[in-house]
């Protein structure tokens, strides 16, 4: 890296429907961080942004000029997706600290599953979806080779095998493992925890305990998307900046989602079965085992 070209100081790597949304609106407003204008930067997920050298992510994402005595951040949960990102993070800003959200993995599977079914990328049952998905072997390789969203349920919630990869690159006290049930039940000590491991002050902002962007099963209007980039006004749509498309895309899905309350998400019924539970667990016990052994973590949910 050029001795010209800024650091990244942090980044949230994730878990995707971990969280991270609400993690994000807690820490742009701080006054010692930087943070791009909206949620996710994708680039190190990008092989072809990453080839233009990390001068394009500050360049695409961040004010201009950067902001001196700040720490520059993002949050982009795709860094616990993709294979290869804790490679090319590392590569590049070798210093850097990252945060892990971590959420129920059965939990994190079902929000992942809604996401999809709302998107019309689904129309399985989530108990079929992951029947599939655990079917054997060549079913769990081909979804932790995929970046689908509906092909990866299981995949994205194996954070012993997602985190090994950071660990393998990154010492371990540059990595940060907190908890979706912490940001949820005590927002004040996970942010406490946040801003000590950055090593600036403690600043909590006024919208602490409020949660962003929590899902719903329904969509304002079905497949837009999907229709404007087959209308003739698509071809505008690809020749828009990659950080513009980003901003225009995630504020788009955030404001097309239509809330429930809890009790409206599934029916009042069952959202898997016990089988389907059962199966879940077992598949990440061994994973779970491996990150606690390699982070000296005790994993809430266990």
């Amino acid at each position: 890296m050029e001795s010209s070209t800024p650091a990244l100081d942090f980044v949230v790597i994730g878990a995707q429907k971990g969280g991270t949304t609400t993690l994000f609106e807690h820490l742009r407003h701080h006054p010692d961080l930087c943070l791009p204008a909206d949620k996710e930067a994708p680039f190190f997920n990008r092989p072809e942004l990453y080839s233009q050298g990390v001068g394009h992510l500050f360049t695409t994402y961040f004010p201009q000029p950067l902001p001196k005595g700040r720490l520059l951040g993002t949050v982009t949960p795709q860094y616990m997706c993709i294979d290869g990102c804790a490679s090319r993070l590392a590569d590049a800003f070798p210093d850097c600290r990252l945060v892990a959200i971590l959420r129920d993995p059965v939990e994190r599977a079902y929000s992942h599953y809604r996401m999809a079914s709302r998107r019309g990328q689904d129309d399985r049952t989530f108990d079929a979806a992951i029947a599939e998905m655990l079917a054997g072997p060549e079913a769990l390789a081909a979804g932790r080779a995929s970046s689908a969203l509906g092909e990866t349920y299981v995949a994205w919630g194996e954070y012993g095998r997602v985190l090994g990869g950071y660990l393998e690159r990154f010492a371990r006290d540059r990595l940060l493992i907190t908890y979706t049930a912490d940001l949820e039940r005590d927002p004040a000590a996970v942010l406490t925890s946040i801003c000590s491991f950055l090593d600036v002050p403690v600043v909590l902002p006024e919208s602490l305990g409020e949660r962003f962007h929590v899902g719903g099963s329904r969509r304002r209007f079905p497949n837009v998307q999907r229709r404007l980039r087959r209308s003739p006004v698509g071809w505008i749509w690809k020749r828009l900046p990659q950080g513009t498309r980003s901003r225009v895309f995630i504020r788009f899905d955030h404001w097309n989602v239509r809330s429930e309350a809890p009790d409206e998400q599934d029916g009042g019924g069952p959202r898997w079965s016990a089988e389907t539970e059962a199966r879940l667990r077992e598949h990440y016990a061994a994973d779970e085992a491996d990150l606690a052994a390699r982070s000296g973590i005790h994993l809430p949910w266990i």
